[in-house]
């Protein structure tokens, strides 16, 4: 599973976002599943944003507003300071590799395709 939590919705998370749900096609569920939450205090314009991205770019995966606002669920420890974590679990749920990003740049997104197509198996 890709877990990615985003204090902002940009092009890189976009790309980054696109390419992780691309994965989840050709992989297939259950093997790999994805989810992307933004760590925000203003819902009604998130949601507006998010419900335009899926749209634009047929998107399967579900984005979503972490109900904690922007601290983000506490149990995750989620550092303030980073923009974006993307957390990959293997079996039996562990995180099996994190990624902490101030900006997504297109290398970041290969990384992160690499380890979650390792993590599905």
């Amino acid at each position: 599973m890709v877990l990615v939590f985003t204090r902002d919705v940009d092009d890189g998370l976009i790309s980054l976002i696109g390419r992780v749900d691309a994965l989840v096609k050709e992989i297939g569920e259950p093997k790999l599943r994805a989810f992307l939450v933004v760590l925000g205090d203003k819902s009604d314009e998130l949601s507006a944003k998010l419900g335009e991205i899926a749209t634009e770019k047929s998107l399967t995966i579900p984005l979503t507003i972490a109900k904690d606002g922007s601290k983000g669920p506490k149990k995750y420890h989620l550092d303030p300071a980073v923009k974006t974590t993307v957390l990959l679990y293997g079996q039996g749920a562990k995180v099996v590799e994190a990624f902490a990003f101030d900006a997504v740049e297109e290398a970041d997104v290969e990384k992160v395709a690499k380890a979650a197509r390792k993590a599905a198996g």
